[in-house]
C-alpha cells in the first residue's frame, strides 16, 4: 500500500511578462493614491460627525484663529456662516465654568494628552446650553501648534436628568410630609410643618401662609417659617415681597 502525500503549493518566481502586468499596481502607493486616501478619509469623517450630531472645531495656538463647522456653531447658538472667534468663544463660555474649561486644556497641553470637558454656553440670545467637548493638542516639533476636536449639545440630556431629579425630590417630599401629618390634628401645627417642609423643598429663606388683599397691595403672613429660626411666627404681619404665600 501506498501512502500519499500531500505537498501544499509554494509561491512560484513571477516570469518578466507577471512582473510587468503588476507594475502598475504598485504605483498605486504614490502621490494619486495619497490624495485619494485622504478624500476618502475626510468624507467618512464628515459622515461620522454627521450621525453622531457632533460639531468639530481647530485652533491655530500661534495665531489663535479658529475654524468650526456649523454643527459646532450650532451648539454655541451661532448662524452657519458667521465667523468664530477665540474672543467670542470665550465670551460665550459661562463664567462659573472658565477656570475647569483652562484647567482642561492646560493639562492637556502639559502631558500631551486629550483633554474632555463638559461645561455650560451663554448663548447670544440668552439661553444657556449645554456641550461636551472632547479634543486633542497638535504637536510639532515638540511644541504645541493647534487643538483639534469635537463638541455635542448634551442639553436636552441634562434638562431630562435635571427634570428626573426634580420629579424624585418631589415625590420625596409628598411621602416625608404625609408621614408628617399623619397623626397631626391641630391647623397650626399642620401649617408650620408644611411651610418648613416646603421652604427645605425649594431652599428658600422664608415660607409662610397668609390673606392676599389687593387693595392694599399686602399679604397679611398668619404662619411664616424663616431659616435659620427654629420656631414659627404666628402673629399676623403684613409683608409685600418677604415671603411666600
Amino acid at each position: 500500500m501506498t501512502n500519499r502525500v500531500e505537498v501544499p503549493n509554494f509561491p512560484r518566481a513571477l516570469t518578466p511578462q507577471a512582473a510587468a502586468e503588476r507594475q502598475p499596481d504598485q504605483q498605486d502607493s504614490g502621490p494619486d493614491a495619497a490624495a485619494r486616501e485622504a478624500r476618502c478619509n475626510g468624507a467618512a469623517l464628515r459622515l461620522a460627525l454627521e450621525i453622531g450630531k457632533l460639531g468639530s472645531f481647530e485652533r491655530d495656538l500661534v495665531t489663535n484663529e479658529m475654524t468650526a463647522n456649523a454643527t459646532c456653531k450650532a451648539h454655541l447658538g451661532l448662524a452657519p456662516n458667521e465667523p468664530l472667534t477665540f474672543e467670542l468663544l470665550k465670551r460665550l463660555q459661562h463664567p462659573g465654568d472658565t477656570e475647569r474649561i483652562n484647567q482642561a486644556v492646560t493639562y492637556a497641553l502639559a502631558t500631551k494628552s486629550d483633554f474632555n470637558v463638559e461645561h455650560r454656553v451663554v448663548r447670544p440670545d440668552g439661553y444657556i446650553g449645554r456641550i461636551l467637548v472632547r479634543g486633542t493638542p497638535i504637536f510639532e516639533g515638540g511644541r504645541p501648534v493647534r487643538l483639534v476636536g469635537v463638541t455635542q449639545d448634551v442639553t436636552e440630556r441634562e434638562r431630562a436628568r435635571e427634570e428626573l431629579k426634580d420629579a424624585q425630590r418631589r415625590q420625596d417630599f409628598l411621602l416625608k410630609l404625609s408621614d408628617q401629618l399623619r397623626n397631626a390634628q391641630d391647623p397650626f401645627a399642620i401649617m408650620e410643618a408644611t411651610a418648613q417642609s416646603i421652604g427645605q423643598l425649594l431652599k428658600a429663606d422664608c415660607v409662610g401662609y397668609g390673606e392676599v388683599d389687593d387693595d392694599r397691595g399686602i399679604v397679611l403672613v398668619e404662619r411664616e417659617w424663616s431659616r435659620g429660626r427654629s420656631a414659627m411666627r404666628a402673629a399676623p404681619t403684613a409683608s409685600r415681597n418677604s415671603c411666600m404665600a
